[in-house]
């Protein structure tokens, strides 16, 4: 008995991790604000997103982005509260510098280490043709930030099909996500990461093969938003692509690194210099909230050991969160006096209906009218209204000083 006992917690152990392998987490194993904390959160969001600092991927390469170590962080702060301000740059290579298009418009070229083309840029484009038709899209127009020699030794992709996820991407976020600190959006990403994507022959089908069986709600089929979104590039138009042209004229305006100093972060335009683990990442993203008032992420898992779980399960060294016990005098009292309010009306509320309907619901009106100016009055400190009924999301799931990747099983179940 004992032994199967055993076995049977080894194998449940070899799942837990093998789930989340390289602290990859899947949406559905994420833990949700209660209820009951939705008012606490809706109350200070305002008033919290104004010091809320800006966060910047540039990468080169999708599925080598940081984003396995930023997932925790920007869930937590986004879902349900809309604090985590981030945003991905894929940097491209206009199609001109590797002499597959005459330059007819921009009048110089974009990264500050490539090479202008040369005086004969037509002969060049007719003798690179073949090239350029594996490494970008739209008649050359869209190419990977590195030449075709130098993207060998950082994927055995082709730099066609590595612009061609760069747009699926685009096309996810614009049509689907609206984000990319959407929990969806990282549903996608570990998925890619699992599936080994980036190494595999066919990228573009492994790619659709998750959005069609792996992503709920998103609508891939032929002829949807999505498919003619990425078909524009498929049928190797010459037009520009605006989302890619967006891309393109940022990476235009790029000055201060080079491909090879990709993937870089950077919080509020410098370039963060810590360690990319969750605990640094969150500890430094707080930081840039002054005043004692910060997101509850921020004071809940300040001292957890392992900061992942904590952001992902909100569990701080075996300890649940719970909004009854969690204290900050910034909003507290107000709370209080909001339950407080309500519990003492709606006992009232239901000795007058006993009494008459008619007059009952009069009456009960004007009381709820009454907690109502109260309520504002009691919360006027905090500089917020409480709402009643409190925020609802409409969406439908690094490591620390221990390590994360050895995850211990009673943080995960």
């Amino acid at each position: 008995m004992v032994a199967t006992r055993t076995a049977l917690l080894s194998f449940l152990c070899f799942l837990s991790l093998s789930t989340i392998s390289e602290g990859r987490r899947y949406k559905k194993s994420y833990k949700p604000y209660p209820d009951e904390a939705l008012a606490l959160l809706n109350s200070t969001v305002e008033r919290l997103y104004k010091d809320a600092p800006d966060v910047r991927v540039l990468v080169t390469l999708p599925g080598k982005d940081y984003l396995d170590h930023l997932q925790e962080v920007a869930v937590r702060n986004t879902y349900q509260n809309h604090l985590f301000k981030f945003d991905l740059n894929y940097i491209m290579e206009d199609g001109v510098t590797y002499g597959c298009r005459v330059n007819k418009t921009s009048g110089g070229r974009l990264l500050k280490h490539r090479k202008p083309p040369n005086d004969n840029a037509q002969a060049q484009v007719n003798k690179n043709k073949k090239m350029c038709g594996s490494h970008c899209t739209h008649h050359g127009r869209y190419c990977p930030a590195f030449p075709k020699d130098e993207l060998a030794k950082h994927t055995s992709q082709n730099g066609r099909d590595l612009v061609l996820e760069v747009l699926r991407r685009l096309c996810m976020t614009k049509l689907f996500v609206g984000s990319y600190s959407d929990p969806n959006f990282f549903e996608y990403v570990n998925h890619f990461a699992d599936d080994g994507c980036l190494e595999n022959p066919k990228l573009g089908e492994c790619s659709m093969n998750i959005l069609q069986n792996k992503i709920h709600g998103f609508n891939v089929a032929k002829g949807s938003k999505f498919d003619k979104c990425v078909m524009e590039a498929e049928a190797d138009t010459d037009k520009t692509n605006p989302l890619l042209e967006d891309s393109l004229k940022f990476s235009l305006a790029l000055k201060d690194y080079t491909p090879n100093q990709l993937p870089v972060m950077e919080i509020n335009g410098a370039k963060y210099a810590g360690k990319m683990r969750a605990d640094g990442l969150q500890h430094t993203w707080c930081s840039h909230f002054k005043g004692e008032l910060k997101p509850v992420s921020c004071d809940f898992c300040a001292h957890c050991n392992n900061m992942k779980n904590c952001l992902w399960l909100l569990r701080c060294d075996g300890h649940k969160f719970d909004v009854k016990t969690y204290k900050n005098p910034k909003y507290e009292t107000a709370l209080q006096i909001v339950e407080d309010d309500v519990e003492e009306v709606a006992d009232m509320t239901i000795e007058i209906l006993a009494a008459g309907v008619g007059i009952g619901m009069a009456v009960t009106a004007l009381l709820w009218c009454l907690v109502e100016i109260k309520r504002k009055r009691a919360v006027a400190e905090v500089g917020k209204e409480l709402p009643m009924d409190g925020f609802r999301d409409n969406d439908d799931s690094g490591f620390t000083d221990n390590d994360d990747s050895a995850i211990e099983l009673h943080e995960i179940s």
